[in-house]
């Protein structure tokens, strides 16, 4: 999310003209083309939010289907599932789905304000509120057709986009006491308290009780036989295999590297400066959690890694450090390893030099000033870049070493924690030393289940537990065992 201080100057600069692009580019947050659009009042608005809405809708429906495929493949040859098309199809709607909920969130945010604030038009605000409501019927469980989804398929498709709406509620509170913003104004206060109620308010309900999700298979494919005949989804899903073409070679590129133990392993644009797992020693797992950290579902993590004595490495966003300092500081107080994954999860072979300096070298600068402790490793988001010698460079000239994964939980598509946990297993078991680099995501509620469930195991079978950087000390030291 961006920061809201600067949002009411943004807005402003949006509404003196819609040809005035290069003023927004001056802003040190610039928000997406359809945002701008919505902020300055067209009947283009209404169509952006739709579009976003409906790609979101799409893509947990196409993700659902390759995750079953995924999991097809894991069980008749699970050392080929990662090198799958499907995998690298996932990872495409990682991308998508990621930037289409935080456009939903910018949306929403920058809407409120516009039907807020006595300085916009009657126009301008009824647009607004005709974007607001297609984002809150989505929230609902309505699709942009305005059909009710099928009840077991919103907590598969509205569970990730109702988390970011919690941050989204968290900016309106800070805007809500901003005087310089609301001047003031009961009515505006009350505009802001009233959407802060309802994200707070029944839709949520839909969410409880889901510890041990299924996606009904029946309400999946009458959806799916549906949307078969809508060209928006075709489209999508061409784009997607076209774009995860690319990712596939990325993947294959990053398992190549590393394949053994003997090297030294020390920041470097090449082999020596990226582990994938595959060359940890014999019966030795590292788990790893992105995004982060996250309000609610992290301390619980912390919990379950000390009752089960174990050290994990926590891959934050400088974002959200910047956000949830205290959180993010106890993670460091629980002595977990912390490492970099960006300021805020771009795709970064899509940037230019100042983003991608701001993304690697900005991020680790923060997460230290913030938490008092040198950043060692990094990882890429969605993994991307891997192969790209500028992007490896920058990750070395800042000191870290880059951190990919073996084994990926897919836990940002499955809501079910019972799910997760066996795929987990499955990958581990194909592994030739049963050892490498678990992937899960510390910002969701099914994660936090299925990581406990993966330490449970790991204790019952005895397997060595140790962080990503006490692994690389073994390794580099020529240790018998990692020292945490």
């Amino acid at each position: 999310m961006k920061s809201w201080k600067n949002l009411n100057l943004l807005i402003l600069s949006c509404l003196i003209s819609c040809s005035t692009n290069h003023k927004v580019a001056q802003e040190p947050h610039q928000f997406t083309k359809g945002t701008r659009a919505i902020a300055s009042g067209t009947d283009f608005s209404a169509r952006v939010v739709r579009k976003t809405l409906k790609r979101i809708f799409h893509s947990y429906l196409l993700g659902q289907v390759l995750l079953n495929d995924f999991d097809n493949i894991l069980d008749k040859n699970p050392a080929s599932a990662m090198d799958s098309e499907s995998y690298s199809e996932l990872q495409t709607i990682r991308e998508i789905v990621d930037q289409s909920e935080e456009s939903i969130s910018e949306m929403y945010l920058m809407l409120v304000m516009v039907n807020a604030l006595p300085e916009y038009s009657e126009n301008q605000k009824a647009n607004a509120s005709e974007g607001l409501k297609n984002i809150e019927q989505f929230l609902d469980g309505t699709t942009s057709e305005h059909k009710a989804m099928p009840e077991n398929l919103k907590h598969l498709i509205l569970a990730n986009l109702r988390e970011k709406q919690i941050v989204v509620r968290d900016e309106l509170k800070m805007i809500s006491e901003d005087s310089s913003i609301t001047q003031n104004n009961p009515e505006v206060v009350a505009s802001f308290h009233k959407k802060m109620a309802l994200l707070r308010g029944k839709k949520w309900k839909l969410f409880k009780g889901h510890n041990e999700y299924d996606v009904n298979e029946d309400d999946l494919n009458q959806v799916l036989n549906e949307q078969a005949l809508d060209q928006d989804f075709k489209t999508f899903k061409s784009d997607v295999k076209r774009i995860s073409k690319e990712m596939r070679k990325l993947n294959r590129i990053a398992k190549r590297n590393r394949t053994t133990s003997s090297d030294t392993i020390y920041p470097n644009a090449g082999s020596a400066g990226n582990i994938t797992g595959s060359g940890f020693p014999a019966n030795t797992w590292s788990i790893t959690y992105d995004d982060g950290p996250g309000g609610k579902t992290t301390p619980t993590v912390l919990q379950n890694l000390k009752a089960h004595n174990m050290k994990a490495t926590f891959f934050m966003l400088g974002k959200q450090v910047e956000g949830l300092p205290t959180t993010a500081k106890s993670v460091v107080d629980a002595g977990m390893d912390i490492a970099s994954h960006s300021y805020d999860h771009a795709q970064l072979t899509k940037v230019g030099p100042i983003a991608l300096e701001k993304q690697i070298g900005g991020a680790k600068k923060i997460i230290e000033a913030k938490l008092g402790k040198t950043i060692k490793l990094f990882r890429l988001p969605y993994g991307a870049g891997v192969s790209s010698s500028s992007i490896r460079a920058k990750i070395a000239e800042h000191g870290m070493v880059h951190i990919f994964w073996n084994v990926d939980t897919l836990d940002w598509q499955d809501k079910n924690p019972t799910s997760i946990f066996n795929r987990a297993v499955k990958q581990m078991k194909a592994t030739s030393k049963n050892s490498g680099v678990v992937l899960f995501h510390d910002i969701h509620a099914q994660s936090v289940i299925a990581s406990e469930l993966l330490m449970d195991y790991f204790e019952e079978q005895k397997i060595n537990v140790c962080s990503v950087q006490a692994v690389i000390d073994q390794l580099n030291k020529g240790l018998a065992t990692c020292q945490q």
